[in-house]
């Protein structure tokens, strides 16, 4: 590892710093720690390597399931898009929340939406099956 002077530009001016190159199989990782900081070169390997699994983690987790209950939607005659609209009409606002799930009345398989309007919060609940509104009421305070 070498060490080489050279100044990067911080909030105020141009700062001294050290640059360390890393070299590895395929690419150089480049790190600077300012000499007027007590931050080290561990310091800054652990916090990338930190925000690096914490980016790679939230990217996982968004990308497993767009929706609760995605998994029951092979079961569904009535898709995801079809099922908003409906529940939209129902009750016009913003979607605040959606899951497929079993619930019984109708077929025993709905959607059931969230939709905010103004302070309110109502539930609409969309047979996955036919597409009927299968409830329309104003959601409690313990919410499904």
């Amino acid at each position: 590892m070498q060490a080489r002077d050279c100044y990067s530009i911080g909030r105020r001016a141009l700062v001294p710093s050290y640059r360390y190159v890393l070299p590895s199989a395929c690419l150089k990782l480049e790190l600077a720690a300012s000499q007027y900081t007590n931050v080290t070169m561990e310091d800054e390997m652990q916090r990338l390597f930190t925000t690096g699994l914490t980016c790679g983690l939230l990217v996982a987790s968004v990308g497993a399931h767009a929706f609760t209950g995605e998994q029951l939607a092979k079961h569904a005659k009535v898709g995801l898009a079809e099922a908003r609209s409906i529940a939209l009409k129902a009750h016009p606002g913003k979607l605040v929340d959606e899951e497929l799930e079993r619930e019984p009345g109708g077929t025993g398989l709905r959607y059931s939406f969230d939709i905010r309007k103004g302070h309110a919060t109502q539930e609409v609940g969309v047979d996955a099956q036919d597409g009927t509104v299968l409830e329309n009421k104003l959601e409690g305070s313990n919410p499904d």
